[in-house]
Order: C-alpha cells, then structure tokens, then sequence
C-alpha cells in the first residue's frame, strides 16, 4: 500500500473518530456490542457539551477524561501487537511496554487532536448521520460495521472487538476496508528492516512531540475538508 493511501486512511480514521464522539448515532442492528459502544459514546457526549470542561483553560482535564472514557472500550496492547506482528515476539517485555506506551500517547493525542478540528468542521452533522449497521459475535470475538454519511458520501467503518472481563474491547479499526493496525505496520515493517527498534521508538517520539505541539496550536489547523489530521502521521 503507498504511503498516500496510509495516510489516507488515517485520515478518515481521525475524522471518524471524532465524528462518533460528537454525535450520537442510529442503530439499525442493535446487540450487546452496539449497546456497549453505544453507552461509551453517549459518556463522551456528556464531556464534550460540559460548558466547563470545553473551556479553552480547561482543556487539558477534557483530554484526560476522553482519554479515560477511550482507554475503557480500546485494547491499546492488542493494537500494539498487530502493528508489529512478529517484530513483538522478539522485543523484551520491557521494550514492549515501552512500546505500547508511547503508540497509545500517540494515538491517543491524535484522537483529541481531531475532536478541536471537527468540532468546528462538522456543525451540519446530525445523530442522522451515523448508523450502526451490524453485529457479528463468534465466541470472544466480534465485529461492529457502521456508515457514516457525510453529505456527499457514504464511509463505512468497521471495529474488530474481544470479549474482556469487564466488556467488549476494540483491537482494530477500519475505514473503507483498510485497517489501521495493517496500515501501521506496513510502516513499521519498511522501518525495521532497515533501521534498529530503538531507531523505531525515536521516530515515534519525534512524530509525538510535533503532534502535540499542533495540538497545543490547534486554532491553526487548516484542515482537508475531506477528514484531514494534520500533517506527520506518517512513518
């Protein structure tokens, strides 16, 4: 897959994302996983129309707590382990904790990162324009499909889950029938096979700290209107 195509994908993964916490959505197949992404969505809303925590001096606690509420309902460490693949296996526990560490900071800060961009872009969008669609469990395992309608387009959106002790956990997620943990690790890959992991883990943190430095700048974002994320998603 070229680089374009990743980075497109990531992309809509952002502009979903973000589209799902602003909004609420229209179930068409309704079960216990769609019940549960459903509850955690209706939890975002809450924080996202608090007049207190959308403060601009408050903004800071706001990111936490969304954080929090996508850290109950996404297994970072799984999506840590399909990015990599077998690289995994042969990292040390200590490596992989790093590791995960640091990708979940980075997705995380992406996350909050599209929430101030499509706040503002999205002020046509209704509850109308989402739709989960189906729901397939096959033992621990389970798979959400949605469509979000964007006005001039439809974008399907699909969630990998595993049944945890405390719910169903999202691994992976896919826009248009790319995934997100496939499209990292076809970057990943061509870094490792050049390059050491700790070249690996400097890279990430360098693309870390120049998201969070646009995101401390969001006001200056001139986002695609076709679900841009800033620039520097790529490896």
């Amino acid at each position: 897959m070229s680089m374009k195509n990743v980075k497109r994908t990531v992309r809509l993964l952002g502009a979903w994302t973000a589209i799902c916490v602003v909004l609420s959505a229209q179930v068409v197949q309704a079960g216990e996983v769609v019940d549960e992404l459903k509850a955690a969505v209706d939890r975002i809303v809450v924080i996202l129309n608090d007049p207190y925590l959308c403060a601009p001096e408050n903004r800071d606690r706001r990111d936490r707590e969304l954080c929090a509420l996508v850290e109950e309902r996404f297994d970072w460490e799984a999506l840590s382990k399909r990015s990599l693949i077998h690289y995994w296996h042969t990292l040390t526990p200590a490596q992989q904790e790093e590791f995960t560490a640091l990708f979940t900071d980075y997705l995380e800060t992406m996350y909050v990162c599209n929430i101030d961009v499509f706040l503002r872009e999205l002020k046509q969008f209704s509850g109308k324009n989402i739709t989960f669609i189906n729901e397939t469990i096959c033992g621990r395992l389970a798979r959400v499909d949605a469509e979000i309608d964007t006005g001039s387009g439809k974008i399907m959106v699909g969630y990998k889950l595993a049944r945890k002790p405390h719910g169903w956990m999202a691994y992976d997620i896919t826009v248009n029938g790319l995934w997100l943990a496939d499209n990292f690790h076809a970057q990943f890959r061509d870094i490792l096979s050049r390059e050491s992991f700790d070249f690996l883990l400097d890279k990430l943190r360098e693309k870390l700290a120049d998201l969070k430095s646009r995101t401390e700048t969001a006001t200056q974002f001139n986002p695609d209107p076709a679900f841009a994320l800033p620039q520097g998603v790529d490896f």
